[in-house]
Parts: structure tokens; C-alpha cells; sequence
């Protein structure tokens, strides 16, 4: 009888010691072994909404995952727009971040890696007015959301492990005209500082046209544009005014205003590489003029 109580207290001992590992006096918690099926069955416990989009990853390298849940009312895909929320669990815990919200349906998550760090890009688009689109940067601390960046009328996009948004400008002009139409798009770098967990753009610096002319190809990127310039305005150019934007990711932005044969003026740019006193040959139109800063202060 003794030796089965001993038993009895042994398997106890062992059942209560799960989950933990010791190392010394240290103490690490086994990951959760939650699926993603199980973080989408927690939220939708918890919604009229179905899942359109999860995340799972272990963000804050605790050694438990965690999943940004992106919920959509509607089931048909191609509508254009639907209704939509975002939320989080760490397992424990489903908590909705983001409230119902309308956009339509280019409305992602998306996974973001700056060195081992991990984070989530959330994206409300809108297709047919700009003002209503908003990026935000999540990370997790201690299994909790905590938002890193936040701006309206911008989406953010990941290309080779960089940020880039675009912003949306008008860039034609009609004579007696005073307000500019035709909405264009321009595209910007931006810059992500993982130690301190911002994002901020690449500003640019007005350089005059006499700096310009001082950078090695200068003149033969000049050239092209005015050749890529004639083929685009065939009907004749009237004039052209430049200006130039030096850029920390090294690059070069060139704006220019065209007015052509019939008075109408016409906002183009074109962006070259920039380095070491020396200027990249490529050129290609595209429509609108850059700013200087695309991210609010």
C-alpha cells in the first residue's frame, strides 16, 4: 500500500512539473501547440465574421505563438467591399484591435521580417478614395499587440525584405484651368528602424539645378529624359521645368512640369540611382511630381 502512495506522489510530482523546462534557476514555458484552425475557431467564437487571413509566429520569441486574425463578413471574394475587423490572440487570450470597418477587398495582413524580429503589416485599402486607406505596423511584447505605426491614406507593401507606399497626386493641368486632375500614383521608399521600432521615409534635400549638373552622367541623363519626354508629348512641348530631389536611399528624384503645344501642363518624375558622385542612365516617366516627405511628422 506504501509503494502505490509513493507512486501516486511521484506521477504527481512529474504532472505538475509539465510544461516547464528548468535549466538551473531559469524557467522556459513549452510553446503552446495551438494551430492556426484553433486560433480561427477561438475568434470566430467571438464574431458574426468569417476568417479571411491569419498569421501565426511566435513574435515576441517567447517561445509561444502568437495570431493576427483578419475577419471578413461576406464570403464572396470579389466583392468589392465588405465589412471587416482585426484580431489577436496569444492563446490565452482573443481580443478584436481593429472594430468593423468597410474596405474593400485588397484589405490584407502580411507578415514583415527586419533581422529575427517579426511584425505584421495591416493594410485597409480602398480603391475608389484614397482618404479612407490606412497602414499599420504591429508588434508583440510580452503576448500583448502593441501598435508601432499608424498613417491614413497610405498602404504599405514589402518588396525584397523593404516598406514602400505609394501616394496619390494629381498631375494634369488644363489651361484657364485652376485645379489639377487625372489622379496619379508615385512610389516611396520608406525606412525601418528595428531598434527602435519605427518607420520614417527616406526625406530628400532640393538640389539646384547647378548641383545637378556637377554629378557624373548628368547631362546624359538629362538628355534622355527630354528624349523620353518628346516621344510622350508628341504633339509638341512648349517648355519644361526641373527640379531635383537627392534622397538618403540614394536615388535621385527629378520632377518636372511640362506644358505642351495646347497650353496643358503635365506633372511628370523619374527616379535614378545616386551614388558616389555618380548618377544611373535608366530613365522611365512616370506620372506626378515626389514630395520631399510622404509620412506625417
Amino acid at each position: 500500500m506504501k509503494k502505490a502512495i509513493l507512486i501516486l506522489i511521484l506521477v504527481g510530482i512529474l504532472l505538475a512539473g509539465c510544461g516547464k523546462v528548468k535549466d538551473g534557476s531559469s524557467e522556459t514555458t513549452v510553446a503552446k501547440s495551438m494551430t492556426e484552425n484553433d486560433y480561427n475557431e477561438d475568434v470566430e467564437k467571438l464574431t458574426d465574421k468569417s476568417v479571411y487571413q491569419t498569421i501565426v509566429e511566435d513574435f515576441d520569441s517567447d517561445n509561444n505563438n502568437e495570431a493576427f486574425v483578419l475577419t471578413r463578413k461576406g464570403k464572396d471574394n470579389e466583392a468589392v467591399e465588405d465589412e471587416f475587423e482585426l484580431w489577436f490572440s496569444n492563446g490565452d487570450k482573443t481580443e478584436r484591435i481593429v472594430a468593423d470597418f468597410i474596405a474593400d477587398n485588397n484589405t490584407s495582413i502580411m507578415l514583415f521580417e527586419s533581422g529575427k524580429d517579426k511584425y505584421v503589416l495591416f493594410n485597409k485599402a480602398q480603391t475608389t478614395q484614397n482618404d479612407e486607406m490606412e497602414a499599420k505596423i504591429y508588434g508583440v511584447s510580452s503576448e500583448k499587440p502593441v501598435e508601432l505605426f499608424s498613417q491614413s491614406r497610405m498602404n504599405i507593401s514589402v518588396e525584397k525584405g523593404e516598406l514602400y507606399t505609394y501616394d496619390y497626386t494629381y498631375f494634369v493641368l488644363e489651361p484657364g484651368s485652376k485645379d489639377w486632375m487625372s489622379q496619379s500614383e508615385q512610389k516611396y521608399h520608406l525606412k525601418w528602424d528595428n531598434e527602435n521600432k519605427k518607420c520614417s521615409d527616406y526625406k530628400a534635400n532640393v538640389m539646384s539645378e547647378k548641383e545637378f549638373n556637377k554629378i557624373s552622367n548628368s547631362k546624359d541623363v538629362k538628355k534622355n529624359i527630354e528624349d523620353a519626354l518628346k516621344k510622350e508629348y508628341s504633339d509638341g512641348i512648349k517648355n519644361v521645368k526641373y527640379t531635383y530631389l537627392t534622397r538618403e536611399d540614394s536615388t535621385l528624384d527629378i520632377n518636372t512640369v511640362v506644358t505642351d503645344s495646347e497650353g496643358t501642363k503635365y506633372k511628370n518624375y523619374v527616379t535614378v540611382l545616386h551614388k558616389d558622385d555618380k548618377l544611373g542612365k535608366d530613365v522611365v516617366i512616370q506620372e506626378g511630381n515626389k514630395k520631399v516627405s510622404i509620412l506625417e511628422e
